[in-house]
């Protein structure tokens, strides 16, 4: 795989406003050299591509420029799957940026490990501000050893993981990972999901590396996106569904594992279409979304009782709590 510890994917796309913050936080002299940093300029029309080449003339050893044509999130990450030579593989996008301290901290964990995924923290912090938030997530009580994943009985901590808490053994990747699709938002949802049936041991570490910038409407994340893009979202969702139902008798005591963080995206995907102008066809497009996993995917379908209220209460009502649910004011989980 080569000698560096850690590749480091960053999808880069008109990001010149912040990529220089977002590169610098790589530049930490004490691990550099274990790092490769691979910037996939997706066509940008602004001055990614200039900063890039900068970092890359200054640190050649470390930092990388791929220059591509536009074709979306996922074909970043795919380039960067096919380039990596690093043990271990993370994600960072062009707009946010690491805790030095943390990244160094798991650098050298990642010098005395096999694990598969080794979870961090993540910190938020807001656009033009100083205000962070680091967060407390559920799995912080699985510190300080490696587990697998039946060992943890708890498994439901599997659905509030992201893109940003996940460095993952590269090996894994290369050798399993689906292309990820072009043009679509929200693929870093499947590049997580596609992993689950193949993590055999997972590390927690009690520190925050990965650092999310929020508060900007032109974010995927944010409102005005989700229900711009909701088809984006919809479609991912029934992709999972789909691979979930050909294959989760093949994915043994890590079946459980996956099933949570499905229910995690089915609710969303239902919370997604409450968002969306209300309208008859919405309350259809739930219910037929409905059917499909009752019959298909039924650990999934009865599973989300326990994750939003609001489920139940549309089942209960043959979906017409759809329209009083569409008129309040709701948000995605970040």
């Amino acid at each position: 795989m080569g000698n560096k510890m850690l590749t480091v994917s960053v999808a880069a796309y008109n990001v010149a406003s912040f990529l220089r913050e977002t590169l610098e936080s790589c530049v930490i002299p004490e691990v550099l050299d274990d790092l490769e940093v691979i910037v996939v300029n997706d066509g940008s029309t602004d001055e990614t591509a200039r900063i890039a080449e900068e970092y890359q003339k200054r640190y050649p050893l470390t930092f990388r420029l791929i220059n591509k044509e536009n074709g979306g999130y996922g074909t970043t990450v795919n380039r960067s799957i096919e380039e990596a030579k690093g043990k271990y593989f993370k994600l960072l996008d062009g707009d946010d940026r690491f805790n030095q301290k943390g990244l160094r901290q798991l650098v050298e964990f990642l010098r005395q490990t096999d694990a598969d995924w080794v979870i961090t923290r993540r910190i938020k912090y807001a656009d033009g501000t100083d205000e962070k938030e680091e967060e407390s997530p559920l799995w912080l009580k699985f510190c300080d050893r490696i587990y697998q994943p039946e060992e943890i009985a708890d498994s439901r901590f599997s659905s509030v993981i992201g893109m940003w808490q996940v460095t993952v053994r590269t090996e894994i990747l290369k050798q399993r990972m689906m292309k990820l699709p072009e043009h679509r938002l929200y693929t870093d949802q499947l590049f997580v999901y596609y992993q689950m049936s193949h993590i055999r041991s997972i590390a927690f570490l009690n520190y925050s590396v990965y650092e999310y910038r929020i508060g900007r409407e032109e974010q995927s994340v944010s409102r005005t996106s989700s229900v711009k893009h909701a088809d984006e979202r919809i479609e991912n969702l029934r992709m999972m569904l789909g691979d979930y139902a050909l294959h989760h008798k093949e994915y043994g005591l890590n079946r459980e594992f996956i099933a949570h963080r499905l229910m995690n995206y089915y609710c969303q995907g239902i919370l997604l279409y409450c968002m969306l102008p209300v309208s008859r066809d919405h309350r259809t497009s739930i219910m037929k979304l409905e059917k499909k996993c009752k019959s298909e995917t039924p650990d999934v379908y009865y599973g989300v009782y326990h994750y939003r209220r609001m489920i139940p209460l549309l089942r209960y009502t043959h979906y017409y709590a759809y329209y009083l649910l569409a008129r309040r004011e709701l948000c995605l989980p970040v």
